[in-house]
């Protein structure tokens, strides 16, 4: 294995200096942003962004390494279809029989089109048990068809993925919706991802808002929203107790969206869940939103949705789309949890870096990194 790192101004440069001196057959393992200038990311241009790339250089066709252990087959192309691979009634029994993610011999079986989009999945880090779904699915179509390219396999992939998504919620926040409380762990970007909607709503759409902070843990927290306020020129109220939160949300009726800043450690305490949410269904009119960030283990994110669910979460937002390469995780916990999506983020800009989320634009993440 051969890991170098490279840096490049933009995606484009960056993907061309990698195929100029590792060839076609470079892998990107890893990637990060780096961003430079700017106050708080708000309102400046991007001075400098670097793409931090490790690449790993692997053989070409790197599943003839394992072909060498078993006796030589004929190429699937040589064969009838009906020969390649086992009637419907035994194709679930044989997806069933897959093995873990990290075990690639498993797909030796599957026709070479299919195979590839598979293998693309489990580097995305799809569960095992969306990945058997696709494959009934993906090789179910390929002996419907007369056609077997990779680019329509890579089609069927993006039918199958809105087949499974498209009964869960995907958009912005509702304007219909008054007040919208952001919840999520410590670090993952709630403040930044507040102010960019808030800009949205407040420089695009005119709407009048107000933000109100329970974050009382950090002084940081505090004085950044405020920056945020002063710069957007809306205002702002820090709630320490519940009597803060309820006073502030009276004096904000009038105001077409407010934003409700938490802290990370508040879902622990199930006093403040269970008044917070008594204020917001007295309002009728409340969406909450649940802030993920996806360089974050899926193990540890499970468990933080746990953690948040009392909540009463409405969709999530990703953070951070920017730092990472594998996107199966958005769409594992969409469907292990059944919430839908409103945004994902992709840098610290405010309000740029931020991207309404639709079943069409996360159909495309999920499906462009399969080459």
């Amino acid at each position: 294995m051969n890991v170098k790192k490279i840096i490049a101004p933009t995606m484009p440069e960056a993907m061309k200096r990698i195929r100029n001196e590792l060839g076609n057959d470079a892998v990107i393992i890893n990637s990060k942003v780096v961003y430079t200038g700017g106050f708080l990311g708000m309102f400046k241009k991007r001075i400098l962004r670097y793409l931090q790339l490790s690449i790993l250089f692997l053989v070409k066709n790197v599943l003839l390494l394992y072909q060498k252990k078993y006796v030589r087959m004929p190429h699937t192309s040589q064969l009838p279809r009906n020969q390649i691979y086992p009637p419907n009634m035994e194709l679930k029994k044989l997806v069933e029989n897959m093995s873990t993610k990290s075990d690639m011999t498993n797909f030796e079986h599957y026709p070479d089109e299919v195979k590839t989009v598979l293998l693309q999945l489990q580097a995305q880090e799809f569960e095992k048990e969306y990945i058997n779904r696709a494959a009934i699915y993906l090789t179910s179509k390929w002996k419907e068809s007369s056609s077997a390219s990779i680019e329509q396999v890579k089609k069927w992939l993006k039918d199958w993925i809105v087949n499974e998504l498209q009964d869960l919620p995907f958009g912005k926040v509702s304007y219909d919706c008054q007040y919208i409380q952001v919840i999520g762990p410590t670090g993952v970007g709630k403040t930044t991802t507040i102010a960019k909607m808030a800009a949205e709503a407040v420089l695009n759409d005119r709407k009048k808002i107000a933000f109100i902070t329970t974050d009382t843990y950090r002084i940081a927290a505090i004085e950044q929203l405020k920056t945020y306020a002063n710069l957007l020129n809306v205002p702002v109220e820090v709630a320490y107790k519940m009597s803060d939160l309820q006073l502030a949300m009276e004096k904000f009726s009038s105001f077409d969206l407010v934003f409700v800043d938490t802290a990370g450690r508040n879902y622990l305490d199930p006093q403040y869940i269970k008044e917070t949410q008594e204020l917001l269904s007295a309002k009728q009119s409340s969406e909450t939103l649940l802030v993920l960030s996806l360089t974050a283990k899926e193990q540890d994110l499970q468990k933080i949705i746990e953690n948040f669910f009392p909540f009463n979460i409405d969709k999530f937002i990703f953070t951070k789309l920017d730092e990472t390469l594998s996107y199966g995780t958005i769409f594992n916990l969409m469907k292990k949890f059944n919430k839908g999506l409103a945004y994902v983020t992709n840098g610290q800009n405010v309000p740029e870096d931020i991207t309404e989320a639709s079943i069409e634009k996360l159909t495309t993440i999920l499906t462009e990194s399969v080459k």
